[in-house]
């Protein structure tokens, strides 16, 4: 999956959220 704005399921990086699922 690309790094989308996943609140539920991404990372924390200062404003944005990252998907970090392979």
């Amino acid at each position: 999956m690309p790094k989308v704005f996943n609140p539920a399921d991404g990372k924390r990086v200062g404003n944005t959220i990252l998907q970090d699922v392979a």
